[in-house]
């Protein structure tokens, strides 16, 4: 049995949530992959602290397939 990862992703939009975790599952990258909405994420931007809502995806998967599974959100984003 292959390990299992589980890998945490936000988008910025539900539409860019869905695309990317249908993609994930469809491809084989992801067994599993489940959106939460409205998650507040705070972060330092320009010397700033900034505040944006995004959706945090938990992908689950494994380990064999992960840096694919990396390539393809990157190139989603």
């Amino acid at each position: 049995m292959s390990e299992r990862v589980v890998v945490l992703v936000t988008a910025g939009s539900a539409e860019e949530a869905a695309r990317i975790a249908e993609t994930l599952v469809s491809e084989l990258l992801a067994a599993c992959v489940n959106v939460i909405p409205a998650v507040t994420s705070y972060y330092r931007w320009q010397g700033a602290i900034q505040h944006d809502q995004e959706w945090l995806l938990v992908v689950k998967s494994r380990a064999e397939v992960l840096d694919d599974l990396v390539r393809r959100v990157q190139s989603l984003h």
